[in-house]
Parts: structure tokens; C-alpha cells; sequence
């Protein structure tokens, strides 16, 4: 079902995707969702970000990746608010993003 999912966002038919996942039986599997919530971020499609994040985030609100993706489209259409109140409920639901640092090579030693 994703690949359906990826091949109707990927070509900008989004209601047609958002139509497909909500009658198919993956309906309940949160990876469709997530894949649609991509493809909506990647054609700035807002009016469908909030409904999908809603259904994606029903089903695997753990899932610090999509809060990322959502959180990002919503700072490239300018939507402080919306982006605040990502962070809030990431916060809120114990939904930690881990940063790791990055290790140099000190080493003098040229090859």
C-alpha cells in the first residue's frame, strides 16, 4: 500500500492518495500515514498536513521522525504557532529527539 501511497504523492495527486489510504484495509497501519504525511510536506499541501499528522499521530504517537517532518513544514510555510504547538505536545507526550555529536578525527597522522 505505501508505494501506492508515494507513486500518487510523489505525482501530486494527494486527495487521490488521502482517498485510497482512508478506504483501504492498511487504513490502520500508521507507515501509510506517514508516507502520505511525507508527500504532503514535500508538495506544501496544508489543508491535508493536519488531517493526516492527526490520523499518522493516533497510531504511533512515539514516532519523533514524523513530528520532525510535520514541525518542519509547518516553519516552511511560516506557521510559528503550529510549530510551537508541535513542540508542546512532543513535550508533553515524552517524545525526545536525540542529538548525537559529532566525532572528529583528531589524529595528525596524513596518509
Amino acid at each position: 500500500m505505501k508505494p501506492w501511497v508515494d507513486m500518487l504523492g510523489r505525482v501530486g495527486r494527494l486527495d487521490e492518495a488521502f482517498e485510497f489510504v482512508e478506504k483501504s484495509p492498511c487504513e490502520k497501519h500508521s507507515v501509510v500515514w506517514g508516507a502520505l504525511l511525507g508527500v504532503c510536506q514535500i508538495h506544501g499541501c496544508l489543508n491535508l498536513v493536519d488531517v493526516v499528522a492527526k490520523k499518522f499521530f493516533e497510531l504511533a504517537q512515539e514516532n519523533a521522525g514524523k513530528y520532525v517532518v510535520l514541525s518542519n513544514t509547518y516553519t516552511a510555510y511560516g506557521l510559528w504557532k503550529n510549530v510551537d504547538k508541535v513542540t508542546e505536545v512532543m513535550r508533553e507526550s515524552g517524545v525526545l529527539i536525540c542529538h548525537q555529536p559529532l566525532i572528529k578525527n583528531t589524529s595528525s597522522t596524513k596518509h
